[in-house]
């Protein structure tokens, strides 16, 4: 199945928990990769910056947009990365 867009909250920071945290990551990386057409996009939404580097794998050309945006009535603010799967070079 392919899809247009996937948002996660939660499983990026709980995959990095486990014991073989960072290889379940690169797995996550790659099914999003897999089931994104060209041009999906794959929303990350984070309390804080850092860990979304864990997704920037050397063979997966995502285009990667951060935004910061305030998180109403609790405070602070939350961190929204946007991975966007290019679309293939034409021959």
């Amino acid at each position: 199945e392919i899809v247009d867009v996937v948002v996660d909250k939660g499983t990026l920071q709980s995959l990095l928990l486990l014991r073989d945290g960072v290889t379940r990551v690169e797995a996550f990386a790659r099914e999003m990769w897999r089931i994104l057409r060209p041009g999906g996009k794959m929303i990350q939404i984070m309390g804080s910056a850092g860990m979304q580097m864990y997704l920037k794998l050397p063979d997966l050309a995502w285009t990667v947009k951060h935004k910061v945006i305030p998180r109403v009535g609790i405070g602070g603010k939350a961190n929204v990365f946007t991975f966007v799967k290019p679309f293939p070079l034409a021959n």
